[in-house]
């Protein structure tokens, strides 16, 4: 692609601008130079050599390509190629078949035949001759042709006014289908598709030099509105904004190999660019673009974080392999500035980058470029003049030093969802052929008008998001609903829906492929509804996304037993958030005690899973989405943890797989945590069975108690619980749970026991395990 206005003073169509044709001897070097405005579109013009014996036509070249920063573009000839007057001339003609020039040197005479013909010719008033020096040449300066003296072939003859290009790059990261306005500054819409490329065309009306770009992440672990088209209507707002490469980002991959070179690039008008991305020892992907923009050459490479391999699914990129990101910008880079055409060329290399720092080294210049996983981005040769880099979902720009020079190099990063624009100038410098200067900031995407032709695509993705999300995922048993108080949500209690949903993750995460989770945690603001039984149970996409309305990603990370108390202690919010509390959900087989009215920081009092206490020191696999990973609602310790891993699936996604999985689903509702202490386990014997009593299947729950006190002891199934107070020795609690359904699936019922030490009361749990029944 061709943009922007020519970066030298000179007239606006090709010219004559030197000639060599005869000296001292064999002739050689003969050439005929044109020049014309650089970036000026030369395929199609020729040049035609007439015989002045014959007045007729003896050789014709047909030019190609566009004029580079030099200005000018030299046809070489062949020993004895160009006549040698008295007179001979040569027409400079346009595709279209006009002549814009036809000169002759040693007098003059009139074309017969071929595109000059009948046209007089315009002598030059100077030629060469036998006793000339070989490497001499006519030149024409100032628009005068002077006397024979030594070629300037490849550089203007004139001094030109050089005029230093200003460079506009735009950039986004991370956008994963955010078509929709995520979010709200100052009352106003910030982000969205429609604003986002109201907001490049803004800056392109003001430098039309402007190339807008992305560093990966565009598509996959999209809203709703994008994702349950395959991200079509993305890529096609992407196609809008004239969005001109993107790097891969580990995303891209999310539905794998096969989509991502089939179905994603045959609809983006953009190349996705992956030079570290191999199968065996070939490239699976283009490893640059070169856009061309007021004549300067604009060279863009490619790569992707190493680690998505671990990112994606396995099966998807069976054969694949990631290479080291900044080895192979470095290759690339250098080949675009060897002089080799056949491997690309550009005057100014740009560097998109699907990968970036972590929060804490964002602070500064330094702390980037100290970053142990990101730090040797910023190292990369001295042939890269700016780097857009992404998948942390950072906001930082800033100039670092570039090795081996004195010179800052941009480096950007735009945080995510289109709510920022990375702004990159570069001033480039024709004459030397060199970046001179440059500027980097990030542009808020607020305040600005939105693009009519994107405002369509997203509301028409809109309205078939509306008609998609109509299809059934699967069926529930039962509600399941978040926790409340007086009829209003309570985010500070146990839900079982944040346990449900907590299954749901650990369940997409628990294989040793897919992150290898032994946990799970859900937050409760993650979660916006709930999924109601209605007239049959049916649950359709549209039920599902508006319970988890944000596409987190789903993460998985390690973290020791402490760091898993600490989490469940941060609960207990700081004073001044907006609520006291936020209880987690958390998944089956991870239960806890704790004191409420303990000291804060030591209200937690005993941690098991599957019935085995937690090891302060040892490590556990625990998945969360990536707003707690970041330490997001004030759990900063989720915010530590180790060896992170994703699927590509998001929160939504893997509710849609769970209920193709799953269905019918009947949530768990057995409370996962208890108020108590780490005191002695109660000795209670705990049964629990199935029964027909006409057609609806039972679960009957008996808990009987065997120690020496009195106990309270709650009966909880899927289909109901019940508590008995003071329930004496020897005596028990007992209950038949109706299903009100003819068939019951395997499950576990829950039997909290509670007595008092010391005044206190003090929790116990014990699970008995139900077998599956039908009747009627």
């Amino acid at each position: 692609m061709t943009s922007g206005a020519p970066a030298l003073s000179a007239a606006s169509t090709p010219s004559i601008s030197e000639i060599h044709y005869d000296n001292n001897g064999t002739d050689t070097g003969e050439a005929i130079e044109i020049e014309a405005p650089v970036g000026f579109d030369l395929s199609g013009w020729q040049i035609v050599l007439y015989n002045g014996a014959n007045s007729a036509v003896y050789n014709t070249r047909t030019l190609s390509g566009t004029v580079p920063a030099a200005g000018v573009v030299v046809a070489d000839y062949p020993a004895n190629g160009i006549q040698n007057g008295d007179p001979d001339g040569v027409a400079l003609v346009s595709p279209a078949g006009a002549v814009a020039e036809f000169l002759t040197y040693g007098g003059t005479f009139t074309a017969v035949g071929g595109p000059a013909n009948g046209r007089a010719g315009t002598d030059i008033g100077v030629k060469e001759g036998a006793t000339i020096p070989v490497g001499s040449s006519l030149q024409k300066k100032n628009g005068t042709w002077t006397p024979p003296a030594p070629h300037t072939f490849g550089v203007r003859n004139d001094p030109v006014v050089v005029e230093p290009i200003n460079l506009q790059l735009l950039g986004i990261n991370d956008f994963h289908g955010r078509l929709e306005s995520p979010a709200t500054v100052g009352g106003q819409p910030a982000g969205g598709a429609a604003q986002l490329a109201g907001l490049v065309g803004q800056l392109r009306a003001q430098n039309p030099n402007t190339a807008f770009v992305a560093s990966g992440d565009s598509i996959g672990a999209s809203t709703f509105i994008s994702a349950i088209d395959g991200d079509n209507p993305t890529i096609d707002a992407l196609n809008a904004m004239d969005l001109a490469a993107s790097a891969v980002g580990n995303h891209e991959f999310d539905k794998g190999i096969a989509d991502l070179t089939g179905r994603v690039n045959d609809r983006a008008d953009f190349p996705y660019l992956g030079a570290n991305v191999y199968r065996g020892n070939t490239r699976e992907l283009p490893a640059y673009a070169v856009d061309t923009i007021a004549g300067v050459r604009v060279g863009y490479i490619g790569v992707v974080t190493e680690q998505t391999a671990s990112l994606v699914s396995p099966d998807g990129i069976a054969g694949i392999t990631f290479r080291d990101a900044v080895a192979e910008a470095n290759l690339v880079a250098g080949q675009l500035k060897d002089g080799n055409p056949d491997n690309g060329e550009a005057d100014v290399v740009v560097l998109l980058a699907h990968e970036g720092a972590a929060t804490e080294n964002t602070t500064s210049a330094e702390a980037l470029a100290n970053d142990p996983v990101f730090g040797k981005y910023t190292r990369v040769n001295a042939t890269i003049d700016a780097i857009f880099s992404g998948h942390t979902h950072q906001p930082y720009a800033f100039k670092l030093p570039v090795p081996g020079s004195d010179k800052l190099r941009p480096v950007v990063q735009a945080e995510d969802y289109g709510l920022r624009l990375a702004k990159v100038d570069l001033t480039f410098d024709p004459t030397t052929d060199s970046v001179t200067s440059s500027n980097v900031q990030l542009v808020d995407v607020v305040g600005a008008p939105q693009d009519p032709t994107v405002a369509g695509i997203v509301a028409a993705a809109k309205v078939k998001a509306g008609e998609l999300g109509q299809q059934t995922l699967g069926a529930i048993a039962a509600d399941i609903r978040r926790a409340y108080t007086n009829g209003n949500e309570d985010r500070g209690k146990e839900s079982a829906m944040g346990n449900f949903i907590a299954d749901v993750q650990l369940a997409g995460t628990k294989d040793a492929g897919r992150g290898g989770a032994q946990i799970a945690f859900m937050n409760p603001g993650g979660l916006r509804a709930d999924l109601l039984y209605r007239t049959n149970g049916t649950v359709t996409y549209a039920d599902a996304f508006s319970v988890q309305p944000f596409a987190n990603d789903v993460v998985t990370k390690s973290y020791t037993g402490a760091q898993i108390k600490q989490t469940l202690e941060e609960q207990w919010q700081p004073t001044g958030a907006s609520r006291p509390v936020l209880w987690l959900g958390v998944s089956k087989g991870f239960t806890y005690t704790y004191d409420p009215e303990a000291a804060k920081g030591s209200r937690i009092t005993s941690i098991k899973l599957n019935g085995v206490a937690l090891d302060p020191s040892g490590s556990y696999r625990v998945t969360v989405n990536s707003f707690l990973a970041a330490g997001g609602d004030n759990f900063t310790t989720l915010g530590q943890g180790t060896n992170p891993a994703t699927t590509g699936d998001n929160d939504l996604t893997m509710l849609v797989s769970y209920f193709a999985a799953n269905t019918p689903v009947t949530a768990d509702t057995a409370p996962r945590s208890t108020i108590g202490q780490a005191g002695p386990a109660w000795d209670v014997e705990v049964t629990a069975r199935t029964q027909c009593v006409g057609t609806k299947a039972h679960v009957a729950v008996n808990a009987r108690n065997a120690d020496d006190v009195p106990l309270t002891i709650e009966l909880v199934t899927p289909y109901g619980s019940r508590a008995a107070s003071e329930v004496a020795p020897g005596k028990s609690a007992y209950q038949a749970f109706n299903s009100r359904t003819s068939t019951v699936p395997a499950g576990t019922a829950t039997v909290t026991v509670t007595g008092t030490v010391n005044g206190q009361p003090v929790s116990a749990q014990i699970q008995a395990p139900f077998s599956t029944i039908s009747c009627g």
